[in-house]
């Protein structure tokens, strides 16, 4: 039976019971699962499998999650890809998107999330750009960032604190795959907002 691309799930973890649970689950959310119990394993084979979405542990025994998803891309494999992580932190997060990742969830996750980000994954890959999954106050802060404004500035545009803008910043990078502003200013510009009006800083007295 031939695999849809878009339906294969690559699971990349070291633990049996996890790759049992997911190639048991996420078929009935209209996915088909193959498992590989390390990055080693996953790379000896890669050449014969089918492009799919790679579903990464990030604590493996040898080659790390971010390690793998580096070599991946220094070797121009371009697969979408999700990190689970048990240590969910920015900078993890910041890490895993600066190696290619498109999403870091944390783990245990719920099997019906984890198949929510994988298809929304997978369909942000063909849409051109992820700008549309982000949330309305994300956006804003897109906006924002992609003027060049300041942690700090937007902070006291929207009434939040810096520390709170960053952290927007550290998930909006991890759903776009951006690696700086710069590359989300061009996303923005790109987005069809449904408005002609261009995002200002209010001005303070």
């Amino acid at each position: 039976m031939t695999i849809e691309p878009d339906r294969l799930v690559h699971v990349i973890d070291d633990s049996e019971a996890v790759c049992a649970s997911l190639e048991a689950v996420l078929p009935t959310f209209g996915l088909q699962v193959q498992t590989h119990p390390s990055a080693e394993a996953f790379l000896s084979h890669r050449d014969s499998l089918r492009r799919g979405c790679l579903v990464i542990d990030s604590l493996m025994p040898g080659l790390n999650g971010v390690a793998l998803l580096r070599r991946l891309r220094s070797d121009g494999c371009d697969w979408p890809a999700v990190l689970l992580t048990a240590d969910f932190s920015v900078d993890t997060a910041v890490r895993a998107t600066t190696a290619g990742a498109s999403a870091v969830l944390h783990k245990p996750c719920d099997p019906s999330s984890l198949a929510d980000v994988v298809h929304g994954t997978v369909r942000k890959e063909h849409a051109g750009t992820p700008l549309p999954m982000l949330s309305p106050r994300e956006r804003e802060i897109v906006g924002y960032l992609s003027r060049g404004a300041t942690s700090k500035e937007i902070g006291r545009t929207l009434g939040i604190s810096p520390r709170t803008v960053e952290a927007h910043r550290a998930r909006i990078l991890v759903k776009t795959g951006a690696r700086n502003a710069a590359d989300l200013a061009h996303m923005f510009a790109a987005l069809a907002t449904g408005s002609d009006e261009p995002v200002r800083m209010r001005e303070h007295s």
